[in-house]
């Protein structure tokens, strides 16, 4: 886990002790806030981001670009980025049997991640890359300038 997990310490420290009470220990480390965190991003089997709110989450962008899977929360902008089993996973928001699931559909296409991993690549060059972006703020200065 990287990043702040919540300012309330007593929920950290609860976290972390479920994490180690039931043996997860080898599967998941707090690393805590990090600088660069493309590194780990890239070095992950898998990014889950876990929001009640998110407008366009930079970092799922930056898993899709680097190949890296994503489980994240389906809020607002979220599920314009990721389709459900095809280029990512998606649960409900603070409803944890909807992660569990999350999580067993991702362990389940294992064998197929590669597809969706290149979906989820697919998707951030064809909408989101620098390239994109620029043409879309050409667009738009030219269409105010011609208004």
């Amino acid at each position: 886990m990287i990043g702040q997990t919540c300012y309330d310490k007593n929920w950290t420290n609860s976290l972390l002790n479920k994490i180690a009470s039931n043996d997860w220990g080898e599967h998941v480390e707090y690393l805590g806030p990090k600088e660069n965190a493309l590194k780990f991003i890239y070095g992950a089997d898998v990014l889950v981001l876990p929001s009640r709110a998110e407008a366009m989450p930079r970092v799922i962008l930056e898993a899709m670009a680097l190949g890296t899977p994503v489980i994240a929360s389906d809020v607002d902008g979220v599920s314009e980025l990721i389709e459900n089993g095809k280029s990512g996973f998606l649960f409900s928001p603070t409803d944890t049997p909807s992660l569990v699931s999350a999580f067993h559909a991702w362990k389940n296409e294992l064998n197929n991640i590669d597809c969706i991993i290149e979906n989820a690549q697919q998707k951030y060059w064809d909408d989101f890359s620098r390239k994109q972006q620029i043409q879309r703020y050409q667009q738009a200065v030219s269409y105010m300038l011609a208004n």
